[in-house]
């Protein structure tokens, strides 16, 4: 059986011609359909299509069976590419967040549907795909991994585990499906999945059920063996969701010598065994959620942990260990005033914020958010196609969807200005390694050029 496994992308960010579109700095390979092609049957020959580098035609594609993973924004594209084949004949398997969101929608254009880490139930889906006997629901999201206390001297003490935390085996990722030459020369590799705090419009935390989602160390250093290439993405949500287990695991990368980028919170700033392991490991870029400098806006999303306070010792922490930092932002929470685009830019840039990722407020389904927004009754948009962080799909509290549209596009248009990011690198110069200064400088030009695309936020 030849199984197909397929990441969509949206109509704009899509590939169609002779290049990709955008920036190739964000188009990295597709880490969960590795680990599903790991989580194969051997009997199974396993290929991956990804739209953002990958041309294809679906209606002519040869296969015997496809599997789509999708977040909310690809949902339309993937209902689209599960009709093609389904048209033909071929069994189509739904996965991913939306679908685990919304089984019932999603189930009206697939002949299974996965719920939750789908390579729990891999190997079971291509049993009963070989045998004609798929079932409509495969529920994993209740699934009870293996909560024993942490054994070797590489994983964190038991006496550091909380009650939201819970430890997984990965089958090792198949990096080998993924041959476009267009991928930039980055590996990516996952020790934790999931979150401890509790974030409102969060869709991971609604996805792993509130839990921290540990590795063993040994396990992720036996498919680092796979990861040739001298950047390495770790691609945790947060990766300091144990303190403890974090060092460990910066301490497992650290004999790699390869160039690291991270995502954490800002509480790691303030923790020296950690920015030290980070030093010692070779990171050279953090992303971290600032979401916002309005401390109300904070608290209206349960994003206690950040200070804004803080942020300014926080980036100068980590500036100290040679890292830069990508800080997230989003525009359009209860508490945003019209001011807040122009407060927002004078902050970030005294602060030497080194790039900025700059969103949206977007209600995911799935998540507190958007349950309260849709009972308030202030969703105006239900094109999924629109939930990519990239526009305005609910009625703001304290400015109008236009306002709110017409203040990120003039902050990204500042902030990504050609002399706005000229004083970022050569800040940058002074302060990083010849590697990180490029990757920042880079990451600055690959968001300036997808702003001018649409498709600075990719989903």
């Amino acid at each position: 059986m030849k199984l197909t496994l397929v990441a969509p992308a949206t109509d704009v960010s899509r590939r169609v011609g002779a290049r990709a579109k955008g920036t190739p700095y964000f188009q990295y390979y597709k880490l969960g359909l590795a680990t599903l092609a790991g989580a194969t049957p051997p009997d199974v020959q396993v290929e991956a299509i990804d739209e953002l580098v990958d041309l294809w035609d679906p209606a002519r594609h040869a296969t015997d069976a496809v599997a789509i993973s999708a977040l909310t924004a690809l949902a339309p594209r993937a209902y689209q590419l599960a009709r093609t084949f389904r048209e033909r004949g071929i069994p189509v398997v739904l996965g991913g967040m939306h679908p685990t969101f919304l089984p019932d929608e999603a189930a009206a254009h697939a002949d299974a549907v996965v719920m939750g880490q789908g390579e729990l139930a891999w190997p079971q889906v291509c049993r009963d795909l070989q045998a004609g006997r798929l079932q409509k629901i495969y529920n994993v999201c209740a699934a009870a991994p293996d909560r024993r206390p942490l054994g070797g001297p590489s994983e964190m003490p038991a006496d550091r585990r909380r009650a939201d935390e819970t430890r997984i085996s990965v089958p090792p990722a198949r990096r080998d499906i993924f041959s476009n030459p267009l991928y930039p020369p980055l590996d990516i590799v996952q020790f934790s999945r999931g979150c401890v705090h509790r974030c409102d419009f969060c869709s991971v935390n609604a996805f792993f059920g509130g839990r921290y989602h540990w590795r063993p160390i040994e396990e992720v250093q036996a498919e680092l063996a796979s990861c040739r290439r001298k950047h390495l993405l770790v691609a945790d949500d947060n990766l300091y969701g144990d303190p403890k287990y974090c060092v460990a695991a910066l301490a497992a990368l650290a004999p790699l010598r390869k160039h690291l980028g991270i995502q954490a919170t800002i509480e790691m700033a303030f923790d020296d065994a950690a920015m030290d392991a980070a030093r010692e490991a070779r990171v050279g870029a953090v992303f971290v959620g600032l979401e916002s400098i309005v401390g109300d806006s904070l608290a209206e999303s349960h994003k206690l942990h950040n200070a804004v306070e803080r942020y300014a010792e926080a980036v100068a922490a980590f500036h100290r260990r040679g890292i830069f930092v990508e800080g997230g932002l989003m525009f359009g929470f209860d508490h945003d005033e019209p001011d807040v685009f122009a407060r927002t830019l004078a902050f970030v840039e005294k602060i030497g914020l080194d790039v900025a990722q700059v969103a949206f407020v977007t209600p995911m389904p799935g998540t507190a958010l958007f349950a309260r927004l849709r009972d308030e009754g202030r969703l105006v948009d239900h094109d999924w196609a629109h939930y990519d962080c990239n526009h305005v799909v609910f009625r703001p509290a304290r400015m109008t969807g236009l306002e709110l549209r017409n203040g990120v596009e003039w902050f990204r248009a500042k902030y990504y200005a050609r002399r706005a990011i000229a004083r970022r690198s050569a800040a940058g110069w002074r302060r990083f390694d010849f590697i990180t200064w490029a990757t920042q400088t880079a990451l600055n030009l690959g968001f300036r050029r997808n702003h001018q695309l649409g498709l600075d936020y990719p989903p």
